[in-house]
């Protein structure tokens, strides 16, 4: 898909639920450009109820809250990002 010059594109897409009602997807972008998810999904009929961030590059949010966030130790980003 094109959106404005820019294609947008899903590095996977994992079905989680399925019913005639409604469907839950796992979607991992290669940019994490929360906008563009929603725009693939309504680009194919689908309308987002709730998109939630799971992961920041090799960060996990696992637990945290809505709207908040930690501080990570500079060595764990230097052995994440392998600096």
């Amino acid at each position: 898909m094109v959106d404005g010059g820019e294609r947008l594109q899903c590095h996977t897409v994992k079905i989680q639920k399925s019913s005639g009602r409604e469907s839950h997807l796992e979607v991992v972008l290669i940019q994490g450009k929360t906008v563009k998810s929603e725009d693939c999904s309504s680009h194919w009929g689908h309308e987002v109820t709730r998109l939630r961030r799971i992961q920041y590059g090799p960060f996990k949010l696992e637990d945290l809250p809505s709207g908040a966030w930690r501080e990570i130790p500079i060595e764990d980003v230097r052995k994440s990002l392998r600096l």
